[in-house]
């Protein structure tokens, strides 16, 4: 059971932890676009060699990132199929066993 919990609370850090990245990207890409708007035609092509060498930086940051949300997943998949392993040892499987009824 505490493990359950740790796996949520793990998951949520990690979509909390991509919303804030992909609304970084969003302002980066937004105000990329404003800074080209005001910019001369020769400060466009000094800024976009600049930004050449930031698009190589990000799309690794994207790579890496991408990686790590993989690595996460096999652990959060390897750590479900061991709780199942434990669970099925815990309870014997009983086709025939009946529950009490429920009564309020």
């Amino acid at each position: 059971m505490k493990e359950n919990v740790s796996l949520i609370k793990e998951i949520n850090d990690l979509r909390r932890e991509l919303r804030l990245v992909r609304t970084q990207v969003h302002d980066n890409k937004s105000q990329s676009s404003i800074s080209k708007k005001k910019l001369s035609s020769s400060d466009l092509t000094a800024l976009t060699s600049v930004e050449g060498r930031g698009l190589v930086a990000r799309l690794n940051f994207e790579e890496e990132a991408e990686r790590i949300i993989q690595l996460q997943r096999m652990e959060i998949q390897r750590l479900k199929m061991q709780m199942q392993g434990q669970s099925h040892s815990l309870i014997p499987p009983s086709s025939s066993t009946k529950l009490p009824v429920l009564t309020t």
